[in-house]
């Protein structure tokens, strides 16, 4: 290190030193007197690491972490955050809850050094355990749920329930809870009261327990309760006559049965199984359900096979998604043409809990037809399996499924109706008499179909489903229409059959709209 002293200072004439390490920096010079050498020696090592003694400079310090930096800045800039500091805390409990985002991620380096970067104040904000996030959400929860409960007793009208019971992947049995209302502006409300597990059998009486707890969380009271929607599962009645008997002590048998309800897409989907599996189908799913949960896929698999062109199609599409090895042969086989658009598409699972998964599986698997036949030609079963033998399609087949995808497009097209927050219960008659209207004539053409057809065999099973869900429709609708008067004004009429021309187009080639 080299000092000058020999500069003489202008201001008041005095010899200062003069920094060589800061000229060549480019830094500001600090001039200390030369009478002085504290400040001198205090410059050399603070400002340039120099050691005064030997003039040696020193090895140069790790540099900072970026979390490091953005500490010391953040001392400075705190000010910006006390205004917005639970602004802030709400828009980050809301992110974390809609997005579920693992409490764990906020200890996580880089997540920090990010935030860090955009504005170092947040440093001292930000949750540094997850214990201070989690009680962050708890008092979101709070405040939200009082809000809630002083919407549910200043609602202008009865409060409606809709709940249903699940599995998950834990699995836990969850039951999931909906109220809807009309609030103090006239708007129909739908929020989640509640995400139960339920313990033990799932009985009726269980199941309303639960349901009966949670309402009492939110003050709802027997003169608020309004209509249960629910699907068709007895215990669902029971559930609804056991709430009703705690809240309404005052109500007749007739009168709590009046309050319920059933799910208009869930009655689609009955009336969707009667038309594939006839009139016994739930014995039938019952029967599947038990083997699968067995882990018996070989009874599963020959379940199956009473069920025809169904059975045949369900088994083909499972081998084939079985494994990844048959997932990329079916995939890898091109047909080009015409038909390139459905190259590289694979084949859809039905499933007995999802609607309309039949109608989706049938109509993925006709486009890809010519694929199918070819893996089918074409596959070479692995030691041990007996392959695809017992279950091929034939030209039979596929004219049956084609039948039956066309029928299925009625029972889609019903189901996209009733979806929606649009819809009401004078809704639900209309859409139910057109499906009604429409089975019965479908049924009718099928009768009056010449039996010397080639396909005369197709024809009697098509016969046999048609009047399974004709019989499942009008249940409900018969049973749905005596009860009409108790829910609306008595010079109430049914609702004409409507609504069906509201339907996407690409629906409207099926069936149904041609007559």
């Amino acid at each position: 290190m080299e000092v000058w002293s020999c500069y003489i200072r202008d201001s008041d004439k005095k010899e200062v030193y003069y920094c060589h390490e800061c000229a060549a920096g480019k830094h500001k010079q600090e001039l200390f007197i030369i009478n002085g050498t504290s400040g001198v020696r205090n410059h050399l090592e603070q400002k340039h690491q120099i050691d005064p003694q030997s003039g040696i400079k020193k090895r140069s310090r790790t540099r900072k972490s970026v979390l490091e930096q953005q500490r010391s800045a953040a001392a400075t800039n705190t000010f910006f955050w006390k205004d917005s500091i639970e602004k802030f805390k709400e828009l980050l409990v809301r992110w974390i809850v809609y997005c579920h985002i693992a409490f764990f991620q906020f200890e996580n380096q880089y997540f920090r050094e990010l935030l860090f970067f955009l504005n170092p104040a947040l440093l001292s904000h930000l949750p540094k355990a997850t214990k201070t996030i989690r009680s962050w959400v708890m008092d979101a929860f709070r405040s939200k749920k009082q809000r809630l409960r002083e919407d549910l007793r200043q609602a202008r009208s009865r409060i409606s329930i809709s709940f249903d019971l699940w599995t998950s992947p834990n699995p836990y049995a969850v039951l999931w809870v909906i109220a809807m209302w009309i609030d103090t502006a006239g708007k129909r409300q739908t929020t989640v009261l509640g995400i139960r597990r339920v313990y033990g059998e799932h009985t009726g009486e269980n199941i309303g327990s639960v349901i009966l707890e949670l309402l009492r969380e939110y003050d709802v009271g027997g003169d608020q309760i309004g209509y249960f929607m629910l699907d068709n599962a007895s215990s669902n009645d029971t559930a609804v006559e056991f709430i009703l008997k705690e809240l309404c002590p005052w109500m007749m048998p007739k009168q709590r049965r009046h309050r319920r309800l059933r799910c208009l897409g869930h009655i689609i989907n009955l009336c969707c199984q009667a038309f594939l599996m006839g009139r016994d189908c739930e014995r039938y799913l019952a029967k599947l359900e038990k083997h699968y949960q067995r882990g018996d896929y070989a009874k599963v698999e020959e379940l199956w096979k009473r069920f025809g062109c169904l059975g045949r199609l369900h088994n083909l599409v499972r081998y084939i998604r079985l494994t990844p090895q048959r997932r990329e042969e079916f995939t890898a086989i091109i047909v080009g043409g015409d038909l390139a658009e459905f190259d590289r598409l694979e084949l859809i699972q039905n499933n007995s809990t999802r609607w309309n998964s039949w109608f989706h599986s049938i109509t993925r698997a006709l486009n890809v037809c010519e694929r199918l036949e070819i893996f089918s030609a074409r596959h070479v079963p692995g030691k041990g399996s007996h392959g695809i033998a017992n279950f091929k399609l034939d030209g039979q087949h596929w004219f049956e499924l084609e039948k039956i995808g066309l029928a299925l497009k009625d029972f889609y097209a019903a189901t996209l109706l009733s979806e929606g927050e649009k819809t009401s219960l004078a809704d639900w008659f209309s859409t139910l008499d057109c499906l009604l209207r429409e089975i019965n004539e479908t049924k009718d053409h099928y009768d009056t179909i010449d039996t010397e057809d080639d396909n005369n065999f197709t024809w009697k099973y098509l016969q046999g489903c048609a009047d399974a869900a004709w019989s499942k429709c009008e249940e409900y609708y018969s049973n749905q229409q005596l009860n009409w008067q108790n829910r609306f004004p008595e010079d109430t009429d049914l609702p004409p059959a409507s609504g069906w021309r509201s339907i996407q187009p690409s629906t409207q080639s099926c069936q149904f709209y041609g007559s």
